[in-house]
C-alpha cells in the first residue's frame, strides 16, 4: 500500500525511484533501488544493483532510522531456448 504520508527528511538527497510504503503513520518504509560497485584496489568495479529498505520511526516530531537493510537483487535467469 503506498501511502500519501510525507516523506521523512533526511540529510541525503531524495531519489525519484524511491518507494514510501506506510501501513501505519508512525512507521513507514522507504524503498531505494541503488547500485553499489565493489572493487579490488587498482581494479575497475562493475555495479551491481541493490535494493535499500529502511524503517522509519516517528520520535515526537522528528523521524529516526528504526532499521537500514541493503538487499542485493538477483540477477535475471537465462532464458532458456
Amino acid at each position: 500500500m503506498i501511502s500519501a504520508a510525507p516523506v521523512p527528511s533526511c540529510s541525503s538527497r531524495i531519489i525519484r525511484s524511491s518507494r514510501l510504503s506506510a501501513l501505519r503513520a508512525t512507521s513507514p518504509t522507504s524503498y531505494v533501488p541503488m547500485n553499489i560497485t565493489v572493487s579490488y584496489a587498482g581494479q575497475d568495479g562493475t555495479a551491481k544493483p541493490f535494493l535499500m529498505i529502511i524503517n522509519w520511526l516517528r520520535v515526537g516530531k522528528d523521524w529516526k532510522i528504526a532499521s537500514e537493510i541493503i538487499l542485493p537483487v538477483p540477477p535475471v535467469p537465462a532464458a532458456k531456448g
